[in-house]
């Protein structure tokens, strides 16, 4: 063997290989650069690359810095990009500019950060300058709204937008809220938003359907509750025909029946014995709301929410008893009153305090037979 090794012809293969396929990997990045830069990609890559404030529209102004102490008590970590944005938008605002540029500066402000009070307060301020075109902002609300739709900014500018727009376009803003409520039937914003539009420009109707549904589905949902309530009174003080006290209550009774443990479906039956006089026609609210009461501890004799409303009706006739000097009905509605609230103290322990304290109260000592 001579002293020198000869190369391995089997690695020399492997590496022309690895050479061939490296070259042709080259030669594909290349013909693709070469597409992109035809389509004006790669000038739109160094632009978006390019801080904002040197573009040449944006030359002119100055990036107002933000003002913090000499030793912050905490700094906050801003990157070059929002700082950038924030500079210009304080510019803007510092020069009382509402321009179209100065709409989008404050629209790119709110996407990287949509909880930016002045951003959006200033956006709403270009928008009303600048002719008042819908679509670009129902298209930054759709995408704030898809990335937190508990967005307080949001919401109030949406509420203002809506209103600006006018009737026209109110059904269109109870199906936005709508959508948002059928990702999460409990925000809250979403039903203010909805509260909102109500009182604006009516549409009771389709409210107490929506509520409808929703409480089919989940019928423990609190928000879905109030809002039926602030719907159907609203409706029912605006004349709507088709609303009656009556029905609203036959509505409760099926409700009540579905879930009887449930405290808001009582509470909304409590509720309508709380309506004017003038709006309840014929409805006899304490002896409807016996009536559930009756119906289901006949069923659950240890249902605390039944015990409470029954106990809630015996205090107004009592009351009402007092107040009309009936000795006799006094009698008879305290030791009704007296037997709910003893009840009441059994099926609601946690609560056994209040209802304890209801009875001291509501009842008179010489009623009170203890």
């Amino acid at each position: 063997m001579s002293g020198a090794q000869g190369k391995d012809p089997n690695l020399e293969k492997k590496a022309d290989i690895q050479k061939a396929i490296l070259e042709s990997v080259l030669g594909e990045l290349r013909e693709e650069l070469k597409v992109l830069d035809q389509d004006g990609w790669i000038d739109d890559a160094s632009e978006q690359l390019q801080k904002i404030s040197d573009r040449p529209e944006w030359l002119d102004v100055v990036p107002e810095a933000l003002q913090e102490p000499q030793v912050p008590v905490v700094a906050i970590e801003f990157d070059e990009e929002y700082r950038d944005v924030l500079g210009l938008l304080r510019a803007m605002i510092k020069a009382g500019e509402t321009s179209h540029r100065a709409l989008w500066i404050s629209a790119e402000a709110i996407k990287l950060s949509s909880a930016n009070y002045s951003a959006w307060d200033w956006h709403w301020r270009c928008w009303e300058a600048c002719g008042h075109q819908a679509e670009p902002e129902l298209q930054l609300m759709q995408q704030i709204a898809s990335d937190n739709p508990k967005n307080y900014q949001l919401w109030n500018f949406r509420r203002r937008f809506a209103v600006h727009r006018g009737a026209a376009y109110a059904l269109e803003e109870m199906e936005f809220a709508a959508d948002c409520l059928r990702v999460d039937a409990k925000n809250y914003h979403a039903w203010g938003h909805r509260h909102a539009m109500l009182r604006a420009f009516g549409l009771w109707g389709s409210e107490l359907e929506l509520t409808d549904l929703l409480l089919q589905d989940d019928p423990y949902n609190n928000s879905a509750w109030s809002q039926r309530h602030a719907a159907f009174t609203l409706a029912l003080s605006s004349g709507t025909s088709g609303t009656s006290v009556a029905d609203e209550t036959d509505w409760t009774c099926r409700q009540i029946l579905r879930a009887p443990r449930n405290w808001a479906s009582w509470n909304y039956m409590r509720s309508l014995t709380a309506l004017p006089m003038s709006r309840r026609g014929a409805w006899q609210g304490p002896r409807a709301c016996a009536g559930i009461c009756h119906q289901v501890l006949a069923l659950h004799a240890s249902c605390a929410p039944a015990w409470g409303l029954l106990a809630f009706v015996l205090q107004m006739q009592l009351q009402k008893a007092i107040a009309k000097r009936q000795p006799a009905i006094v009698a008879q509605a305290a030791n009704k009153l007296k037997v709910a609230l003893q009840q009441l103290c059994v099926a609601d322990p946690t609560r056994a305090a209040y209802w304890t304290q209801m009875a001291e109260s509501s009842i008179p000592v010489s009623a009170r037979g203890d």
